[in-house]
């Protein structure tokens, strides 16, 4: 874990286009652990002041749709159409920002989920 060396200030990236920064990453410093001839430095083996559960992503707001409609066709037989929408409004849907402080990538917003997808279904039941 990192040491936190100032404060926090988190962004929404859906409200930020064009920017994958989550957090400012200025705030976290890496732990140093050097050896003097073959003493290592105090902060060796230590934990960070950095909160473990500080690192999650925006979160997610999602909603799936599905309907569907039997047409009877006769006593045995009927027709049935659905359509299923995943994510049907459409949000953003980031995933969680690189955690790892020794990545140039620390503290940004890299991939989303998938957009919204739809599929229809036909089925003749008899």
């Amino acid at each position: 874990m990192p040491n936190v060396s100032g404060r926090i200030h988190i962004y929404n990236p859906r409200k930020s286009p064009g920017t994958f920064e989550y957090f400012n990453y200025d705030a976290f410093v890496a732990t140093n652990c050097y050896f003097i001839g073959t003493t290592p430095s105090p902060d060796c083996g230590t934990f960070g002041t950095a909160n473990r559960r500080f690192f999650h992503g925006p979160g997610f707001n999602n909603t799936d749709l599905g309907m569907s409609k039997m047409i009877p066709l006769n006593e045995a037989m009927h027709f049935e159409i659905r359509g299923e929408f995943f994510n049907i409004f459409n949000h953003a849907q980031f995933n969680n920002p690189a955690g790892d402080i020794s990545s140039s990538t620390f503290g940004n917003v890299t991939s989303a989920r998938d957009p919204r997808i739809g599929q229809v279904s036909a089925k003749f039941v008899w």
